[in-house]
């Protein structure tokens, strides 16, 4: 799944919206708008914050071993 498409799924079941995603991370909506528009990479502290925003972790899985990503 693309990092974009991914974003979009966890908005959709949080049932957040983009400019509520915006606002969590201090940011403008137009960047968050920008961000879709451009197809733009998103860094990984910028995912995790939005994932833990919307009730999400990100793991990196290997077998059964797992690391949880964080942004600090």
């Amino acid at each position: 799944m693309e990092v974009l498409d991914a974003i979009d799924a966890m908005l959709e079941e949080s049932g957040e919206t983009k400019a509520g995603l915006a606002s969590s991370l201090g940011r403008s909506r137009q960047s968050i708008y920008n961000m879709y528009q451009k197809k733009t990479d998103v860094r990984c502290g910028t995912l995790i914050a939005m994932a833990r925003h919307m009730g999400y972790e990100v793991v990196l899985r290997k077998g059964n071993d797992e690391i949880e990503l964080s942004a600090e």
